[in-house]
């Protein structure tokens, strides 16, 4: 309990705590998210965060290529408001791990220090400014170390002044680089993508601070929202691996005219992007089951993007056995990832962190064991995106 702020919550990855994958039957062990806590910790299942390595295991180094983990993300809760995050550190190795956690650190701290403070006539603007001051002591904590990331940090708070029926609830949030935003309504039972520059929930970008130090260019969301629903913000990693590109499903499934992705140059840019984002938002709805929990829906996601590129991982794991047991002579049959491009999915580390809408209530229960998503791949032939 913090006595300033009230009940928290805090969720920060870390390599010792990031969900590991390993060997060929790929067991996945879940840890909760909280620092220095086992598997046995209670958890929330109203703000939860998870990151994996999609990667092989590398027999030779005996750890997972890409490692360490590049992501890391929090989720903070008040009983009205809640704080959420996201970074992705550009490139691989240490450095860009240590990137993504500077500059997530420094703006954590720095937007919880401004919420503290807000008034009962916070405007979404005011929101919006303390996003944008957020995002530049993030610049500082990575310029110290020379590295970069990615960045997505957003607010859900009450709506002070309403109009009969309008929305209680409110998400705002501010994006530099490749992480995304959803949002999963309880009422309607849809998934809609928070930062897409085509919607209306788009406000604009640049600096919203006069005679700012920084040159980031911040686009700025907003998203009124309903108690119950759950705010979920995804890294490429996973989003990526909902792709029908990345899936493999074929262009004219999602009435394109053309029969394959290297001949998209035939179309807009713009309809295949409304397509594509149509085709993920229903892939995510379908793997969504009834009255989900924001830790449910946060391990639905991890756990398709590692069903997605099982295949690949096996036939690098598989073909690194094969020659380390061979040695030399198998050499020239090695796959290497240029030739596993056909297969689907996407390599990557893979992130999700999510809460839900409304009133925070502490509401504990030990971490349940995770078992494999209920929508399964074989039928994405048989989605009707004209339902989404």
């Amino acid at each position: 309990i913090n006595a300033e702020y009230g009940r928290k919550f805090s969720f920060v990855s870390s390599p010792s705590l990031n969900n590991t994958l390993r060997n060929r039957n790929r067991s996945l062990v879940t840890e909760s998210a909280e620092s220095n806590r086992n598997t046995s910790t209670p958890i929330t299942q109203n703000g939860f965060g998870c990151s994996i390595s999609n990667f092989e295991f590398n027999i030779e180094t005996n750890k997972q290529e890409g490692d360490p983990i590049a992501d890391c993300f929090f989720v903070e809760m008040t009983n009205n408001q809640a704080i959420i995050g996201i970074s992705d550190g550009i490139s691989w190795g240490e450095l860009s791990r240590s990137s993504a956690i500077a500059a997530l650190n420094n703006a954590r701290t720095s937007l919880i220090h401004r919420m503290k403070i807000q008034t009962d006539n916070t405007t979404v603007r005011d929101l919006a400014g303390m996003i944008f001051a957020a995002f530049i002591d993030a610049e500082i904590g990575v310029n110290t170390i020379s590295g970069g990331a990615d960045l997505l940090l957003g607010v859900v708070c009450p709506v002070i002044v309403q109009i009969a029926q309008d929305p209680q609830w409110c998400f705002v949030c501010g994006a530099v680089g490749v992480n995304k935003a959803y949002c999963w309504s309880a009422k309607s039972q849809t998934v809609i993508e928070i930062t897409n520059v085509a919607s209306n929930n788009y406000l604009g970008q640049g600096s919203i601070v006069a005679d700012s130090p920084s040159h980031l260019d911040v686009i700025y969301y907003y998203y009124p929202c309903n108690e119950g629903d759950i705010i979920f913000l995804l890294s490429d990693g996973v989003y990526q691996n909902m792709d029908a590109e990345t899936l493999k499903v074929s262009p004219q499934f999602l009435d394109l005219p053309f029969s394959d992705w290297t001949s998209s140059q035939k179309c807009s840019l713009e309809l295949i992007n409304q397509k594509k984002k149509a085709f993920t938002t229903l892939i995510i709805k379908n793997l969504i089951p009834d009255n989900v929990t924001a830790q449910q829906l946060t391990e639905k996601l991890i756990l398709f993007s590692n069903e997605v590129t099982q295949e690949k991982r096996d036939i690098l794991e598989q073909s690194k056995q094969k020659f380390d047991q061979n040695n030399l002579q198998q050499l020239q049959n090695i796959p290497n990832r240029k030739a596993i491009r056909n297969i689907r999915g996407k390599l990557d580390h893979s992130t999700c962190v999510a809460v839900k809408v409304g009133k925070f209530k502490s509401n504990l229960s030990s971490s349940s064991t995770s078992s494999s998503s209920n929508f399964n791949l074989k039928d994405i032939e048989s989605i009707n995106l004209t339902n989404n």
